[in-house]
């Protein structure tokens, strides 16, 4: 399989790139003694942007492999504890 370079990627191959790395973030931080994750988002400067716009569409893909999500908004950050 011929692996592709960064630059060579559609901004479509790009995001479901960037998805799936953080999906797999995730679960790795998933362990049998630690069942859940906590990730935050924020459109505000100094936060990751794409992890803000993506994260809707991770937990969507989280959720229909049976993970559990729970969302909270608080002063503009939004929490995601997702659970095994």
């Amino acid at each position: 399989m011929k692996t592709t370079d960064k630059s060579e990627l559609t901004p479509q191959q790009a995001k479901e790139q960037f998805i799936q790395g953080l999906i797999n973030k995730i679960k790795g931080r998933i362990t049998p003694t630690k069942l859940t994750a906590m990730v935050s988002t924020c459109d505000y400067s100094g936060w990751d942007r794409k992890e803000h716009l993506y994260m809707p569409e991770v937990a969507r893909r989280l959720i229909s492999e049976g993970y559990t999500v729970s969302v909270s908004v608080n002063h503009g950050v939004t929490d995601y504890v997702i659970g095994a």
